[in-house]
């Protein structure tokens, strides 16, 4: 993904203009099962990979995304990108190269419907002040649905 730029139309991006996405597993995932209920975050990531090119768009922090679907055997049927606030300093997210340009780092947050709807009526900071920590910690399948409990 990151060899490719992004239509970034925000000058306050446009330096980091090509990205890479992640998740977090639990290091009990079973990574090389090709059962969908497994392999459904490399499809995810996969999908959303070519979406800013097919859209002529870009991901920023806070991008979500709803689908038709559950991801594999969850209830989960949206995204939010948000910065890989576990993997360093709250301030990481991004890398420069010598030649003027950029990478970032997003990290891809599985949400349920009723979260994403949370956040798309205006309760974004509720939100992630209620799920921060389960949101930030390697995949649970089976964590609260936050967007039943604010």
């Amino acid at each position: 993904m990151g060899a490719y730029k992004m239509n970034v139309k925000s000058d306050e991006t446009r330096l980091f203009n090509r990205i890479e996405l992640l998740m977090m597993l639990p290091p009990t995932w079973k990574i090389d099962d090709p059962k969908p209920e497994w392999q459904w975050p490399a499809q995810l990531l996969a999908d959303l990979s070519v979406y800013p090119m097919q859209h002529d768009t870009w991901f920023d922090d806070n991008f979500t995304m709803s689908f038709n679907e559950n991801f594999g055997n969850t209830g989960f049927s949206s995204i939010m990108i948000g910065l890989p606030i576990p993997f360093g300093r709250k301030s990481f997210g991004g890398c420069l190269f010598r030649y003027g340009e950029g990478v970032m780092f997003y990290q891809v947050l599985p949400l349920y419907k009723e979260e994403l709807d949370k956040i798309l009526n205006g309760k974004y900071n509720q939100f992630k002040q209620a799920a921060f920590s389960e949101l930030y910690s390697p995949l649970n399948i089976e964590r609260k649905n936050f967007g039943l409990l604010i």
